[in-house]
């Protein structure tokens, strides 16, 4: 994803990428959220998943293809939350599993992409507004 997200031309398949990848994610988190607060299992609550497979991740994946402003804004916001969970699962009760590295560190990554979108729109070979 890396690699393909660095080439120009696979824009478009880039943009099918993160939506998959967000849609999964948000609905992952809309089922933790369900887990914790629609069911009685005791296991399930304050469950530190949410940092990064957090609901409205759903709404990303809608705005993906667009350049805007809250986009990046949420972009930003999510990056951190995604580290402050990670910081915090060395420390807290619920540590993450080393199985979750790939899947954070690509999260951490598009959305840092999506987070800088808007300064780069037109850097050199790399047009965004396209």
């Amino acid at each position: 994803v890396f690699l393909l997200s660095i080439i120009p031309r696979t824009r478009f398949l880039m943009v099918f990428i993160d939506v998959l990848l967000f849609l999964v994610v948000g609905l992952l988190g809309l089922f933790l959220v369900f887990m914790w607060f629609g069911t009685s299992h005791a296991v399930c609550a304050f469950n530190l998943n949410l940092f990064w497979a957090f609901p409205v991740h759903i709404l990303l994946a809608y705005f993906i293809g667009r350049v805007h402003a809250k986009k990046a804004a949420y972009a930003r916001v999510a990056s951190t939350m995604l580290v402050a969970g990670v910081v915090l699962s060395w420390f807290g009760p619920q540590p993450y599993s080393a199985e979750l590295t790939p899947l954070l560190l690509l999260l951490y990554w598009r959305l840092s992409v999506h987070s800088r979108l808007l300064n780069f729109q037109s850097f050199g070979p790399w047009n965004f507004a396209r």
